[in-house]
């Protein structure tokens, strides 16, 4: 069940001091969501207090296979995704795809969306952190779009999801996937219209001047802005373990209930 919940940050990696407080006197940090001033001005959630408890976030993750809420889940998944073929080996997600949350995925998808999306990458930190620590993960990839859709965005929320991520870890975020063919949006398709769409849409990157770098034996962290079948992520799961990754782990902002 999705309820407000305070969001306390695990250890991190913090950037030098002097840099934030010029930071924050020449540019006043405002929430990303509704603009007002963020209090403690230092704070690195880009989300002020009452945005954070509008959010429909998870207080825990019931189930370990999809990323969901249910208490009711068992090793085989739960009533969300016990069906699905999933080929990522755990999941962890934020909250619920409601509401102000969901707002806000929809915002980091526009052109100029940045800010919004390390703000929700901040966000997953703060309610996931502990679980990703557990991981001991050894880089992040993310979910690549396809460039024809790059051109028209002028960014990628994932991507910028998984950099903030990458830095509360402390370990490299790679561009290890190419999306090897344009797939229509998933809004508004059936499950099984979802998994067919996105079957092999994803692969290991190419290099043509610099081998990418490996993944084989490796405990990789694939990010993606919200996860509803998981498809789209077991996609990019099969192409790691396709390269040997050790271990693959999802995340997103939002799950879809």
């Amino acid at each position: 069940m999705a309820v407000p919940m305070q969001v306390s940050s695990p250890p991190v990696v913090r950037r030098h001091p002097a840099w934030g407080a010029v930071r924050d006197a020449l540019f006043p940090p405002v929430c990303v969501a509704c603009q007002c001033g963020l209090s403690p001005p230092g704070s690195d959630l880009l989300f002020c207090q009452g945005c954070t408890e509008a959010m429909p976030l998870f207080d825990a993750i019931g189930c370990p296979r999809c990323g969901g809420p249910s208490p009711a889940a068992d090793a085989g998944g739960c009533g969300l995704c016990r069906r699905t073929p999933l080929r990522f080996d755990a999941a962890y997600t934020a909250g619920a795809y409601d509401g102000l949350l969901r707002l806000m995925v929809l915002r980091a998808k526009r052109p100029i969306g940045e800010a919004v999306a390390s703000a929700l990458g901040e966000l997953i930190w703060r309610t996931r952190g502990d679980e990703l620590l557990a991981e001991r993960i050894d880089q992040v990839a993310f979910v690549p779009m396809h460039w024809g859709r790059r051109l028209l965005r002028g960014t990628n929320a994932p991507e910028q999801i998984a950099a903030r991520l990458a830095e509360r870890l402390a370990v490299p975020v790679t561009p290890v996937l190419r999306r090897v063919r344009y797939t229509p949006p998933q809004a508004g398709l059936a499950q099984t219209e979802r998994i067919r769409s996105v079957r092999g849409a994803t692969a290991l990157a190419r290099g043509y001047f610099l081998a990418p770098p490996s993944v084989a034996g490796r405990r990789v962290l694939v990010v993606d802005d919200v996860l509803t079948t998981g498809s789209t992520l077991s996609d990019a799961a099969r192409a790691l373990k396709r390269g040997a990754a050790a271990r693959v782990v999802a995340v997103a902002a939002a799950r879809t209930l």
